[in-house]
């Protein structure tokens, strides 16, 4: 039976314009990945150069489409070529598919318009379609990944295979007449025939290798994130959002609890009785469900032993097998908070002595009352604020009569004892919290009164001599 050559080849334009649309719809779904647009102008390129057969019949179009054929094969091919260079992640140099479409473009030139030759048209054709072929076949060999080796052994073996056929096409006129385009001969019939199984064949083998890729990349993403997850010092936990449960916990969270994946996969949170406040985990949740994140939640937990430490939680919620899930990472800040205790102690006892320094310089060591500095500062700034508000300020000056004497007959401890007594008396007798009294020297002292006139001062003058008065201290 006859084979209709023309029906074979417009089987074949349409097959190639095919391929092309569905290598051009996977570019537009992973245009990240290197190789699929080349891939896919490739096969374009491929279908308009079938296509140009058509033309060959036309008087004024055919010598062109002669010519336009083989290049626009061979530029399918580079192109092709170039993207598995891409896909490879090989060098991108195209110059050496540029310069061989410029010579099958020259040599299908001189051969249609000068030198008319259908025999030589065919060799260069083959040639070119044969070389770029097994140099394909020679790149996917060249570097293969583990998980997609065996499609590349499969896509190179294609394209070897390809362009071996190829190489018989294109030494065949050295043993024959070349015939007609169209001539239903067998070689004819079998060159649409491979040139349809192997383009149909290296375009799903191209789809599969884009496959294995995305399918290697997210595998290594997830055994990447598996890693991330199993080796992190903190405390990574997968909760199933609906139930509290525990789906998945990592070796930071064992040690850090004391909870085996075993004692905790499968438990209800609250069951473990991990958070020591329930209303610290109530309060997490609130915060996921109002916006479906928290970092930095502070809280204290009760490990297996009974322990308690203090975690710093930061929680997400996601959808995992079409269920909310929470993830969370708790990082242990125990020894960090009794590091800030122990500071916060340290800060509050230098306060204390500061404190302490700053009452002892304004402090009579002996009486306990304000010492002499003291007194200098109080009166300099009552008087200035009594200059601005003109209020009245008064000061008495009072001290211990025949004192040296005293001191000389019972001794300097005895005399220490008598200043100590007479100024709580003095302390105790002014009575107002503006008021202060001071040690102004030896056995004198000095009050100063804020807002108190002469009658006032005199009063208080009067109170404070009856009450030193009342100690009845004995003077032989």
């Amino acid at each position: 039976m006859a084979v209709d050559i023309r029906n074979l080849a417009f089987l074949l334009s349409l097959s190639a314009l095919i391929q092309a649309i569905l290598l051009g719809i996977q570019y537009l779904g992973y245009r990240s990945r290197e190789g699929l647009g080349r891939w896919s102008l490739g096969s374009l390129l491929l279908a308009l150069g079938f296509f140009l057969n058509y033309l060959r019949s036309n008087p004024s179009l055919g010598p062109l489409a002669v010519v336009g054929n083989p290049v626009l094969f061979v530029a399918g091919l580079g192109l092709i070529l170039s993207g598995v260079r891409r896909f490879l992640g090989l060098p991108r140099s195209d110059l050496g598919p540029i310069l061989l479409c410029l010579l099958v473009a020259l040599l299908g030139l001189f051969f249609t318009f000068l030198n008319d030759s259908a025999a030589a048209r065919r060799i260069n054709l083959s040639m070119a379609v044969a070389f770029l072929s097994f140099l394909i076949g020679g790149t996917l060999l060249s570097r293969m990944a583990v998980r997609e080796k065996w499609a590349q052994i499969l896509l190179a073996a294609l394209f070897l295979v390809n362009g071996l056929f190829w190489t018989i096409r294109g030494l065949s006129p050295l043993f024959g007449p070349t015939g007609g385009l169209f001539e239903p001969s067998l070689l004819q019939v079998l060159t649409y025939l491979e040139t349809l199984v192997a383009s149909t064949f290296w375009t799903f083998g191209f789809s599969l290798l884009v496959i294995l890729r995305l399918r290697s990349r997210m595998e290594e993403d997830l055994e990447s994130r598996t890693l991330i997850f199993d080796t992190s010092p903190d405390a990574l936990s997968i909760i199933r959002m609906q139930d509290g449960v525990y789906t998945e916990i990592n070796e930071g969270f064992a040690k850090l609890t004391g909870y085996t994946p075993e004692e905790t996969r499968g438990k209800r949170n609250r069951d473990l009785r991990f958070w020591k406040r329930k209303a610290d985990r109530l309060a997490l949740l609130e915060k996921l469900r109002e916006s479906g994140h928290c970092e930095g939640f502070e809280a204290e937990f009760t490990r297996k032993d009974g322990s308690t430490l203090v975690g710093l939680v930061s929680a997400r919620v996601v959808k995992l097998r079409g269920q909310a899930h929470i993830i969370s990472v708790t990082h242990d800040i125990t020894a960090r908070k009794a590091a800030e205790a122990k500071i916060q102690d340290l800060v509050r006892q230098l306060e204390i002595e500061r404190n302490y320094a700053q009452k002892s310089a304004r402090m009579d060591g002996l009486t306990r009352l304000d010492n002499r500095k003291s007194f200098d500062e109080t009166l300099n700034t009552e008087f200035f604020r009594h200059k601005r508000s003109q209020v009245p300020l008064s000061v008495i000056m009072l001290d211990i009569d025949h004192f040296k004497a005293y001191n000389d007959h019972f001794g300097h401890v005895a005399g220490d004892d008598c200043l100590r007594r007479v100024a709580a008396a003095l302390q105790t007798a002014v009575g107002r919290l503006p008021d202060t009294v001071s040690r102004y020297g030896g056995e004198e002292f000095a009050v100063i009164l804020p807002e108190t006139d002469y009658p006032g001062a005199a009063t208080v003058a009067e109170r404070l001599r009856k009450a030193v008065e009342a100690l009845q201290i004995p003077h032989a």
